[in-house]
């Protein structure tokens, strides 16, 4: 008894046909698996890339809060030299000034000085001056 197998065409295009599904099937779901371990990578590496952003953002702001207090210190430092500066500190024009009356004032001790020296007994210049 030999079993034969005869199929006609209709029958080996419905063979066919349940493959060619049933291989497309299998290609869409490895495709599918696919697209969801990419999906995972992306999300592994959005989620890294957002800690490296926030970790980052977060030395920023550190930084910029430094460097603002830095600079809101040398401000206020500043404003308080402007008010220590004209206590603490002369011009040059007003030492100057300064200077120059006080050598006045003792070249004209000086000449009262030579004027005594000139002075005796019948004659002195700081009397004559006094009553002329």
């Amino acid at each position: 008894m030999s079993m034969t197998l005869s199929m006609t065409a209709y029958e080996w295009l419905g063979v066919l046909g349940a493959a060619l599904v049933a291989l497309l099937t299998f290609i869409f779901w490895m495709g599918w698996l696919f697209l969801k371990q990419i999906e995972k990578w992306l999300d592994a590496r959005f989620a890294a890339m957002e800690a490296v952003r926030s970790h980052a953002s977060e030395q920023w702001r550190s930084s910029f809060m430094t460097l603002e207090s830095r600079a809101t210190d040398t401000e206020r430092r500043l404003m308080q030299l402007l008010v220590d500066l004209p206590e603490q500190f002369e011009r040059r024009d007003d030492a100057i000034r300064r200077e120059v009356s006080i050598l006045n004032r003792l070249d004209a001790v000086g000449e009262k000085v030579m004027k005594l020296l000139e002075c005796d007994i019948r004659h002195c210049p700081i009397k004559e001056q006094s009553h002329g």
